[in-house]
């Protein structure tokens, strides 16, 4: 972890703000003040954007919200 934190490449998590992506992140965090937290969502339907944003707060990081639009004819369920 520490190796791959240090690279020369601007690293990103995907964060959900659940355990797992939590854990990742902090670790992550821990090796490079660069990280950037980015989180999927699904306008009017499913979104976990406001745990990701508690996490990223908590741990300092900037997090980038992606929208992902769907029209409802395409939504698997």
């Amino acid at each position: 972890m520490k190796k791959r934190a240090e690279d020369d490449v601007k690293p990103a998590v995907m964060l959900s703000g659940g355990i797992d992506s939590a854990l990742l992140a902090a670790l992550v965090a821990k090796y490079n003040e660069n990280l950037t937290a980015v989180n999927l969502t699904i306008p009017n339907f499913y979104s976990e954007y406001e745990n990701a944003r508690k996490v990223a707060e908590y741990l300092n990081i900037p997090i980038m919200k992606i929208e992902v639009k769907v029209r409802e004819n395409e939504m698997v369920e």
